[in-house]
């Protein structure tokens, strides 16, 4: 089968159109890649920024806990402080003291 000039004019009017769909292909492909790597990129890094928040707030959390900790040890002191002062106090009520010992000093002797 031979190509007969009418076949060649057909071809020369539509090579630009078919050199242009094949650059759009190209470029669509090359775009599409582009975009891929561009999401794969910003998925690490929500991946190590989301590590980075987790270690974070871990140390936040093992603060807090000593804290709680210090401040219940804290609670825990006062409270006997409390009980001791209270159980002085009572005793006291019950102990009578005259109120002019300890303040005379006998230096005669």
């Amino acid at each position: 089968m031979a190509i007969q000039p009418i076949d060649l004019q057909t071809i020369y009017s539509q090579m630009g159109n078919v050199a242009k769909n094949v650059a759009h292909q190209q470029n669509g492909n090359q775009l599409t890649q582009a975009m891929q790597e561009n999401a794969s990129v910003q998925q690490k890094q929500e991946q190590l920024a989301q590590v980075h928040k987790t270690a974070e707030n871990e140390a936040v959390a093992s603060q807090i806990k000593d804290e709680a900790h210090q401040n219940n040890s804290f609670q825990n002191q006062r409270n006997q402080k409390k009980n001791q002062e209270e159980e002085l106090e009572k005793n006291k009520l019950t102990e009578i003291r005259e109120s002019f010992l300890g303040q005379n000093i006998d230096i005669s002797r």
